[in-house]
């Protein structure tokens, strides 16, 4: 499951759900985004695979990271709908 809650960064998105080798909460925060937004995996263990993908699926972001805290580009991409995937989870990402 996930939850989405608001605050000063907008909405935060958290996945509440086992990611992947990711044993807690994931968030992806602000969202909408105008230049970055930041993943945050706590507790995973080992690599995990981040990417970004557009509406039809296309990816526009591909790293994987042992880091547990990530701030994504999103500057250079088109206003609209995409998706964060990680660990096979898609999260909704607005970009204005």
């Amino acid at each position: 499951g996930c939850e989405a809650s608001s605050g000063p960064y907008g909405a935060v998105v958290t996945l509440l759900t086992p990611v992947g080798r990711a044993s807690g909460r994931i968030s992806l925060y602000p969202n909408p985004a105008h230049e970055s937004v930041t993943l945050e995996l706590p507790d995973h263990q080992g690599v995990v695979l981040v990417r970004i993908l557009d509406p039809m699926g296309r990816e526009l972001l591909r790293l994987e990271t042992t880091s547990d805290f990530l701030r994504l580009p999103v500057n250079g991409y088109s206003a609209g709908a995409y998706w964060v995937e990680c660990g096979g989870y898609r999260i909704p990402l607005l970009i204005r």
